[in-house]
């Protein structure tokens, strides 16, 4: 986690889902049969050590910090994986104060001013237009992901997330921070959505509900 460099392989790793969210982290678990694992298996699965980064074609398209390992007389030891952002969640901040800062600056500072200059994590920010005063109290025992979503969170606040790239001399997995004002692109009034899904097809299973219940349904939908 530490450095990026590749331990090893772990092709009978076996993970059900993967995901990521803006602006949060997301969890799952994974098994690995110990049999047939590598020599290093046990590095490459140690908790807030090692993270586990899935590659298609030797591109990196998501990674999991290992944040549980528990071992038991099974043949197989399961994981508990968390994207890098968990790892924001257990940095926290000092005594910050912003005045009339534009807000991506203000994510991106929050950051880098916490994180140490050898935690390998590469902040891109794209400029906004939206400036902010805001500060945070270190004694408030605050993280940088809570302050990150509170920033987030504000009206017509920043979005964020974080990917994976691969780099070279030497080889290496480092984590990627993105800040804008928005993630993405709108799509254009009367063009249908960039990706669909269709059953029978990519999609083999999948269940749909409407819940009417108190506090579900709505008249307007954002």
């Amino acid at each position: 986690m530490r450095t990026g460099r590749v331990i090893c392989d772990l092709p009978d790793l076996t993970v059900e889902k993967i995901g990521v969210t803006l602006c949060d982290h997301m969890a799952t678990n994974a098994t690995l049969p110990i049999p047939d694992a590598p020599v290093d298996w046990r590095r490459a699965a140690l908790p807030f050590g090692s993270v586990l980064v899935l590659l298609d074609d030797e591109v990196p398209v998501w990674g999991g910090i290992v944040t549980g390992a528990p071992l038991t007389t099974a043949a197989t030891v399961s994981l508990s994986l968390a994207t890098w952002e968990a790892y924001l969640g257990r940095r926290y901040v000092g005594d910050l104060s912003y005045i009339g800062a534009e807000q991506c600056y203000v994510a991106a500072d929050v950051v880098l001013s916490t994180l140490d200059a050898t935690t390998p994590l590469i902040v891109e920010r794209t400029a906004g237009t939206t400036l902010r005063s805001i500060s945070w109290d270190g004694s408030a025992d605050k993280t940088i992901l809570t302050c990150l979503q509170e920033l987030s969170g504000l009206d017509q606040g920043p979005e964020w997330t974080i990917s994976w790239r691969r780099l070279s001399s030497p080889e290496r997995y480092v984590p990627v921070l993105t800040i804008a004002d928005r993630i993405g692109t709108t799509v254009p009034a009367g063009l249908g959505p960039a990706a669909t899904f269709e059953m029978p097809g990519p999609v083999t299973d999948f269940s749909y509900e409407r819940d009417w219940a108190s506090g579900g349904g709505a008249t307007m939908v954002i």
